[in-house]
């Protein structure tokens, strides 16, 4: 149907049958498509179809709306639980985005993450191992709660190897995952570590309610229980804060030792670009777009520069490059191991470090990797 038709059935709806002249006269067709049209009904015919599609397409887009909202509400329910697990730093409240090359390159690495694997590292040292082996030894010979009159000698091991090497981990991973975050929102240390103490004590009384019920099939009932599980609690709590306390005062004097030893004329150039509380120990340099993640063993900070230039500036600091986006100390490599034919390197702080294949030669004579 061309213009003329749509006119005529035009002046058809509006109830003028009368033919207008119009700038068809060119047209030696035109006469007989305008005597004879199209029957109206024929166009109408089509207006069922066209509903049909308009209600289709409303589903749709109310589907999309949908989707947007509940997906944008993932997001932000995503992003505030990131808030308050990640410490990483940000920039005007949003986390640096990465680069083409880091996201590549770099291996992701939650808090979550970082937690589980410095506390199986740390239950596995042989330090810890002793120091649990020693404290049950020393808990089964004087059998709290009277625990030797219901079981023999090797259950009653058992029993108490379980408890306290479980409380023990649990606290250490319940430390390692909201300790930070806690010292960041609390100013006083000793309030952070007393609510971190409380959230210990509950899992560990969860924990060895669970045990005694398995071990000896059921639970005491009314003031028994509430006795058993506050004592439980206070005892747990009072072991976590006073762990928590040693090892705040150790870390102390550790940090407090090596600033000493470090001289203001040793201190690398780099330190002058990073607030005062987050100068420690340097541990590792990576590439985040045009930033380069500073990680020393007192936090993190972003600095606006090139590698090159950042490493230039760790004059006094014994480390090597082993990719082209990071930059580790040696002296804070904890473990290097090769998975196929990559290697990484499991530092002090922060997550691992990708070698590139260029550099397994290097850290290799370095002796970080056998």
């Amino acid at each position: 149907m061309n213009w003329a038709e749509r006119t005529y059935h035009l002046n058809a709806v509006n109830g003028k049958t009368r033919q207008r002249q119009t700038s068809h006269n060119g047209d030696p067709h035109a006469p007989d498509r305008l005597v004879n049209p199209v029957p109206f009904a024929t166009v109408e015919g089509n207006r069922p179809q066209r509903n049909r599609d308009k209600a289709q397409n409303q589903v749709k887009l109310y589907v999309g709306r949908r989707f947007k909202e509940r997906l944008q509400v993932h997001i932000k329910l995503d992003f505030w639980i990131g808030l308050w697990l990640d410490t990483s730093d940000r920039t005007h409240g949003s986390r640096h985005l990465e680069s083409r090359e880091t996201r590549e390159n770099y291996v992701p690495d939650s808090q979550l993450q970082s937690a589980l694997r410095k506390t199986l590292a740390h239950v596995g040292h042989p330090v810890t191992v002793i120091s649990l082996l020693g404290t049950t030894v020393a808990t089964t010979l004087a059998a709290p709660f009277q625990t030797s009159e219901f079981l023999r000698p090797v259950p009653l091991v058992l029993f108490w190897g379980l408890i306290i090497t479980w409380t023990y981990t649990q606290g250490f991973f319940i430390g390692e995952l909201l300790e930070k975050r806690l010292r960041t929102s609390f100013s006083s240390v000793y309030v952070a570590l007393a609510i971190l103490s409380t959230i210990t004590g509950l899992a560990a009384a969860f924990f060895v309610m669970i045990i005694n019920l398995l071990t000896f099939q059921g639970l005491p009932n009314g003031w028994g229980f509430a006795k058993l599980s506050i004592t439980i609690f206070l005892l747990a709590s009072v072991i976590s804060f006073i762990i928590h306390i040693l090892f705040e005062q150790a870390n102390a004097a550790s940090h407090a030792a090596k600033l000493q030893a470090m001289s203001q004329d040793t201190l690398p150039p780099l330190f002058d670009r990073i607030p005062h509380e987050k100068r420690g120990v340097l541990v590792s340099l990576s590439v985040e777009d045009h930033y380069v993640r500073v990680r020393t063993t007192q936090g993190e900070a972003m600095v606006l520069m090139r590698l090159s230039d950042a490493i230039r500036e760790t004059t006094s600091v014994e480390g090597m490059q082993v990719h082209r986006s990071h930059w580790i100390a040696v002296e804070q490599v904890e473990k290097a191991e090769r998975r196929g034919e990559r290697a990484f390197l499991t530092l002090t702080h922060g997550p691992e470090i990708p070698v590139s294949r260029s550099y397994i030669s290097s850290i290799r004579s370095a002796g970080l990797l056998p």
